[in-house]
Parts: structure tokens; C-alpha cells; sequence
């Protein structure tokens, strides 16, 4: 599932802005500039995994990453009920204002941004034992038989645009279109485009 399920927000070095590797908008270099600068600032000095302080346990809250390139290496911070401890103020005041400058980001490129596309996809199958499906497309990489546990594959070329055209692009589990491969192993399966960064 995880594989299926792109980061809310990339950002490149050439100003490239992909958000759910679905919609990319590109930055002007000094916007870029202005983004890396707030972000450094906000989270070179948080620890890798941030605790809050004085906030109760929240169940089934979302897990936020937030990243940035600091002196050449990717420094993140993981960040538990983020979003949940806002009105409390749990955590620090730069990883709110790091994921508000990230969110208002995505907003901006799910608003103004084109469709993102590329030539490469990957593409996602997981078991489903004792469902019915379709057959395999023969032009298409089927899961090994040491994949029981599902399998993911970058495809690129004509593989990525029989996968595209073939099976459904889906972002829920209970979605995706179950397909058969030789041996009679039921997969559901899906794709999404593949980052620069993968």
C-alpha cells in the first residue's frame, strides 16, 4: 500500500513541484530559494522523530514527514498527530510553519499545476486470495512465484504504457481491479507515475 501512496508534496532542485506525483507545477528559482531557505529554518534543528510535549495520546492520527536537503543530505522529521496537536502547540512552531508553507504549496499546485506525467510508472500488485479477476496482460511483468506477498516494479517504455493503459490507476485498496497471472494467483493491482527522485 505504501508504495502506491506518493508523498503529499516533492519538491527538486530545478523547481519542479509534484504533488501525489498527480499535478506538477514548476517554481521561479527565487521562489524555490525562498522555500529552501524557510524550511532549513524551520527544521534543521528538530530531532529525526519529534515528540509533543503535554498533548495526550491521540489514537489513529496521521504520521507527517516533512524533509529537506540540509549541506547535501536529506534531514526529516517525523511528526505523530501533527495536524491533530495544532491547538494544543505540542510540538515545535517550525514544524507547524514548515507544514503550513508545504500545504499551502500543494494547494497552490493542485489549483494551478497541469497534469504530471512521465514514462515511467510503478506498478503495484497485491494477493487477494479467492477473488476472481482477469487474466494477466502477456506485455506486462506478472508478480515471480517467490511473490506471494505482492510486488512492485518500475516500468518504463511500452511496459509503462500497456500498464497505463491497462490497468486502473486507483489510490484505495478496496479499488483496484484484481487480474490473474499464469499460475491462477489472483493480484489486485494498480500503478502510479514514478518521481524524479525514484
Amino acid at each position: 500500500m505504501s508504495k502506491s501512496d506518493p508523498p503529499a508534496l516533492a519538491v527538486f532542485g530545478d523547481g519542479l513541484v509534484v504533488a501525489d506525483a498527480d499535478r506538477g507545477l514548476s517554481l521561479k528559482a527565487s521562489e524555490l530559494t525562498d522555500l529552501l531557505r524557510a524550511l532549513r529554518a524551520d527544521l534543521a534543528s528538530q530531532p529525526a522523530t519529534a515528540d509533543p510535549a503535554g498533548v495526550s495520546q491521540i489514537a489513529d492520527a496521521r504520521t507527517v514527514v516533512l524533509g529537506v536537503q540540509v549541506d547535501g543530505a536529506m534531514h526529516t522529521v517525523t511528526a505523530y498527530a501533527l495536524d491533530e496537536t495544532r491547538s494544543d502547540r505540542g510540538y515545535a512552531d517550525g514544524l507547524y510553519d514548515a507544514r503550513d508553507l508545504l500545504g499551502a504549496l500543494a494547494d497552490r499546485v493542485n489549483r494551478e499545476g497541469s497534469p504530471y506525467t512521465t514514462d515511467r510508472v510503478r506498478l503495484i500488485a497485491q494477493p487477494r486470495p479467492g477473488q476472481t479477476g482477469e487474466k494477466w496482460p502477456s506485455s506486462i511483468p506478472e508478480p515471480s512465484a517467490s511473490d506471494e506477498g505482492g510486488f512492485e516494479k518500475i516500468l518504463k517504455g511500452t511496459q509503462a504504457a500497456d500498464a497505463r493503459r491497462v490497468f486502473t490507476r486507483a489510490r484505495q485498496a478496496g479499488a483496484w481491479p484484481v487480474y490473474r497471472d499464469h499460475q491462477g494467483r489472483p493480484f489486485a493491482v494498480t500503478w502510479r507515475y514514478v518521481l524524479p527522485s525514484e
